[in-house]
């Protein structure tokens, strides 16, 4: 589960270890790891839009530019849960990332951006994919208060 002012909640799939910071650090969300993924990294994020981005084209731009260096990178639109979301794949040599990002204005103007993302070798990236559908899957978002 994320905290109650993102709004968004979703449960570990079974078979999955989810890892998170412990208290006072800011717990924005959780990453998961299980023996179907290998060395795959899968996480579920959301935090406030601390760098005034203001739009999900901004936010795609911005990891894009932050992660993508040296990568061949791949665009595609998609949903995360009700909200319009961009698919970006960032593929190198070690491997690939892949982040489906997802934007949700509020009424004071701050916005919430929601990542959830894998990392893994080519090898692992089709068990990744299937535990980021199962969380994607168990997400709800709530209204804003």
């Amino acid at each position: 589960m994320l905290t109650v002012t993102t709004a968004l909640t979703s449960t570990v799939p079974p078979g999955f270890e989810a890892d998170c910071d412990d208290p006072p650090r800011p717990n924005h969300g959780f990453q998961l790891r299980s023996a179907k993924t290998g060395s795959a990294l899968v996480w579920l994020a959301a935090s406030y839009d601390a760098a005034e981005l203001g739009s999900l084209t901004a936010v795609v731009e911005h990891y894009a530019n932050a992660y993508g260096k040296g990568a061949s990178v791949a665009l595609s639109s998609t949903r995360f849960l009700t909200l319009p979301a961009c698919r970006l794949t960032l593929s190198a040599k070690g491997g690939v990332e892949e982040v489906v990002l997802a934007y949700r204005a509020q009424p004071d103007g701050t916005g919430i951006v929601y990542t959830i993302g894998l990392r893994c070798s080519p090898a692992d990236c089709e068990s990744a994919r299937e535990a980021v559908e199962q969380i994607r899957k168990a997400g709800k978002l709530r209204p804003i208060r």
